[in-house]
């Protein structure tokens, strides 16, 4: 009992450290090599998304209503033939071949 209640002298305090310095080392590799052991199992999952709409969905066409949360609900829904990249060039989605006019009108 009398053990416990010693002070703490510079051979704890090193000991103490080399010990926290160990926990990071093996926390920092489980969070390394988890992603890899975790992820074949989960890819093999069926995924769902739900979503809560804010408002009621009156009319489910979001070309036609300029509501946003239309559009959103439409975004999230519907596939586009065309979408915009992350430097906003036109890719495409649906589409497996097009062509344009010779006068690039259409």
């Amino acid at each position: 009992m009398m053990e416990l209640l010693r002070p703490l002298t510079a051979r704890d305090a090193s000991e103490c450290g080399r010990n926290w310095m160990r926990m990071v080392v093996v926390g920092l590799a489980l969070s390394t090599i988890a992603p890899a052991i975790i992820a074949p199992a989960m890819a093999a999952e069926t995924k769902v998304l739900r979503v809560a709409s804010p408002a009621d969905l009156a009319v489910l066409d979001p070309v036609f209503v300029p509501i946003v949360i239309t559009r959103e609900y439409g975004m999230m829904v519907y596939e586009e033939l065309f979408a915009w990249d992350s430097k906003l060039q036109s890719k495409p989605q649906m589409v497996s071949e097009w062509s344009t006019s010779p006068d690039g009108l259409t």
